[in-house]
């Protein structure tokens, strides 16, 4: 555990404590930029598909890039903000160690963070050093579609935002506000826009995660699409 961070991991964030380590703690990791080569992600896309009797290869990517934002990133997203601290997860800055199934386990950060921005660029750090390259990459290698993955950590995003709200911490004004805009502050579109809709009947995806191409799988509680 990060002393720093150890006052997020009680309760429904206990599960996370380990997920995030400090260098020099890296024994067996390796450059988190190792993602973003097409060869070593096939092959943890290979590994992750074992799991499965009928594996689809955009279902795999799909459902191996949750399990890392949720993973990886849950405490993240709640540092930044229940204990204002940007922590600093570039993946030119990080380290990883995945399990023998090939999903990430643990993230190596060089220190324990920074006192976050205020408004939209709180989680620019996030989205442009993290999220930005390893979707390109995961979508480029997989053949799912970009608007999938960013789906996927937007339904993550969306869930802590909204527990944040019910805190009543400031700092959620700030992911809400994230979520309404269409465009980011330098003109391009949010790909975080409205990730999830909140209605009377529960949350729903705006974009589907692809679970359901596999075989074995069924529609996630959240799928926007009409069942057969």
């Amino acid at each position: 555990m990060i002393p720093a961070l150890a006052p997020l991991f009680t309760g429904p964030l206990a599960p996370y404590a380990d997920a995030l380590g400090l260098a020099p703690q890296d024994a067996g990791s390796e450059p988190a930029t190792a993602l973003l080569d097409p060869e070593m992600l096939n092959r943890r896309l290979d590994q992750f598909a074992r799991r499965f009797t009928q594996p689809e290869r955009r279902a795999v990517a799909s459902l191996w890039a949750k399990h890392h934002f949720s993973n990886v990133l849950t405490p993240v997203i709640a540092a930044n903000l229940m204990l204002g601290r940007d922590l600093p997860v570039a993946l030119a800055e990080t380290r990883l160690i995945a399990d023998a199934g090939g999903a990430t386990r643990t993230l190596i950060l060089p220190h324990a963070g920074t006192p976050v921005s205020t408004g939209a660029e709180r989680f620019r750090p996030l989205m442009e050093g993290h999220l930005r390259p390893l979707i390109t990459a995961v979508a480029k290698t997989s053949g799912v579609g970009p608007k999938v993955l960013w789906s996927n950590f937007g339904n993550l995003f969306e869930n802590i935002v909204h527990t944040a709200t019910q805190m009543k911490l400031p700092a959620a004004q700030d992911g809400l506000a994230l979520m309404a805009a269409r465009r980011l502050p330098d003109g391009t579109a949010n790909p975080l826009f409205e990730p999830i809709r909140r209605t009377a009947e529960g949350r729903t995806r705006r974009v589907c995660c692809v679970r359901y191409l596999m075989a074995e799988l069924d529609y996630c509680t959240t799928c926007p699409l009409e069942r057969p």
